[in-house]
């Protein structure tokens, strides 16, 4: 799944997104209209796009909650727990 169909999908917005991904938002907006990250970065993007993807298929997203508070909560849950699975144990 690319990064593009993930973002699509999570139901996340574009700066909760960046929040994620730890990058700004118009960087995440030149990665959907093809510019691509490189190096480190790359490796990153990739990891965090396949996680995001187990999420949504899992079902923990699309996140739907409309609640500022509530989704502002989710998201740095959703952030500590892709950073928890990213590490190399």
């Amino acid at each position: 799944m690319s990064f593009e169909i993930v973002a699509k999908s999570s139901g996340l917005t574009m700066e909760e997104l960046a929040f994620v991904y730890g990058y700004s938002r118009q960087t995440l907006y030149n990665w959907l209209k093809g510019k691509t990250p490189r190096g480190a970065h790359s490796a990153a993007v990739e990891t965090y796009t396949r996680l995001l993807q187990k999420a949504i298929e899992s079902g923990v997203l699309p996140l739907k909650d409309n609640n500022p508070s509530a989704r502002e909560h989710k998201v740095v849950a959703i952030k500590r727990n892709l950073y928890l699975a990213a590490v190399p144990k």
